[in-house]
């Protein structure tokens, strides 16, 4: 009983999420002097999380809860950066590393994994230790892209 009232909540949490199409604003900010520009922005796409926000932090300081189709725009000094990506109730963490350029700006979207729905289907239906697998991989339920 708890498993089919649990699948219920799972249907009526991602309905309507399957029809969304991956698309985003865009955020372009033009650097300070001597700096980089990251815009994120959290696109929709087919999965449990729609209805969580998700934590962006930039090179392991908290910059963002952005809900679908929210942007966040920080400057970085040049070098070596992380972006990463977590939800609360979901376990895991996306890093994506780049070099940030003095004078440029850097574009990301945040996602769902494609793989999100199949690891809640799994957990519904193979109980909790079916996911503890790709939560020990440190990828989590988003990714993250660059784009152009």
């Amino acid at each position: 009983m708890a498993r089919e009232l649990f699948a219920l909540i799972l249907a009526l949490a991602t309905a309507g999420c399957a029809t969304q199409e991956a698309t985003f604003t865009e955020v372009v900010q033009r650097p300070p002097p001597g700096m980089a520009s990251v815009s994120i922005t959290r696109v929709a796409g087919n999965y449990f999380g729609a209805l969580l926000s998700a934590s962006i932090e930039l090179n392991s300081a908290k910059v963002a809860e952005l809900a679908i189709g929210q942007s966040h725009v920080v400057s970085v000094p040049p070098g070596a950066t992380v972006i990463s990506a977590t939800m609360s109730t979901i376990s895991g963490r996306y890093d994506l590393h780049f070099t940030a350029e003095r004078g440029k700006s850097y574009r990301f979207v945040v996602s769902p994994r494609a793989t999100t729905a199949a690891l809640i289907g799994a957990a519904v239906l193979g109980g909790p230790g079916a996911v503890l697998g790709t939560a020990a991989e440190g990828n989590g339920p988003l990714e993250i892209r660059q784009v152009q």
